[in-house]
């Protein structure tokens, strides 16, 4: 009997030891989730983005300074030298750099992207003339 107890004991200290061990593992977080990068390009939605941006902070549970200084690694090319020549307090305000990035990228995408919605516009076969300029002229 008393050999059993001991044997149980030991099975649940055992259990509680991988219990303990995969909690840890699970408060880990997934390095696979990570920032994309940012180029500036007409083509690129930056609130898509942004957004995107504001779930792996999330996910990460990074502070205002960190979340500055993580988007600043993901700006590239025509935007990373724009960011980058500015002073260290600039660089590390994450709400000056995110209203900077909506005020000189979203026009460009709603642009663009307006463009792209009106070059794949098309009057189907049997769809009369007035009912395509409707499609033309509403708010897309």
């Amino acid at each position: 009997m008393i050999m059993q107890v001991n044997h149980t004991n030991q099975t649940l200290m055992i259990s509680l030891t991988n219990q303990s061990a995969s909690a840890t593992t699970n408060k880990q977080k997934d390095s696979r989730i990570r920032l994309k990068s940012f180029l500036g390009l007409p083509t690129e939605d930056i609130l898509a983005r942004l957004d995107h941006f504001d779930n792996v902070v999330s996910y990460h549970e990074w502070h205002k300074e960190r979340k500055a200084l993580e988007l600043l690694t993901v700006l590239e090319h025509v935007v990373a030298s724009t960011f980058i020549q500015q002073p260290e307090e600039i660089k590390q305000n994450w709400t000056y750099l995110r209203e900077q990035l909506i005020q000189h990228f979203a026009n460009n995408n709603v642009i663009q992207t307006t463009l792209q919605q009106l070059n794949n516009l098309s009057q189907q076969t049997h769809e009369p003339v007035a009912q395509f300029a409707v499609k033309i002229y509403s708010p897309i």
